[in-house]
């Protein structure tokens, strides 16, 4: 199994460390290399992370929709209902037609000023608490299946 391996010292020197490297390595991973309990963290980070930065329709566009029901799957063991309930929504709306494919950032931006996810969107940053937030418990949760702590 993959970890991320980390100094004691280290950590006690620096208190975002623990946190920025479970990140960097959610991130950085493809999902083929990651176990079950992994795939979680980084199927909702980069659900989260998509939203945060485009909407739902950058979250389609970069992510595609192959592994929609793990996301959706993962969104429920991290304990994100809302987030999950948003996203199949979203899913079902984004599934609804045929698609043009996007191939430029001005024909993103061209289908992101129609405003299709807006009201989801916006729905998606009232929610609390945040996929971050619930991340956090999660890598509390199973610190050991990310990160190796070793003198």
């Amino acid at each position: 199994m993959k970890k991320v391996f980390l100094k004691k010292d280290e950590i006690d020197q620096d208190r975002h460390l623990v946190w920025n490297s479970f990140i960097n390595f959610i991130s950085t991973s493809s999902f083929e290399e990651l176990d079950n309990v992994q795939r979680v963290a980084h199927l909702c980070f980069w659900y989260d992370s998509e939203v945060q930065n485009g909407g739902h329709l950058q979250y389609f566009e970069n992510q595609g929709t192959q592994k929609i029901k793990e996301t959706l799957d993962s969104l429920s063991q991290l304990k994100a209902f809302h987030q999950q309930k948003l996203l199949n929504s979203a899913y079902k709306q984004y599934n609804s037609k045929i698609r043009a494919t996007i191939r430029t950032v001005q024909q993103f931006v061209n289908a992101a000023l129609e405003g299709e996810y807006e009201k989801l969107d916006n729905k998606y940053f009232e929610y609390t608490p945040t996929v971050i937030d619930l991340l956090d418990v999660y890598l509390k949760e199973n610190l050991d299946r990310f990160i190796k702590v070793v003198e």
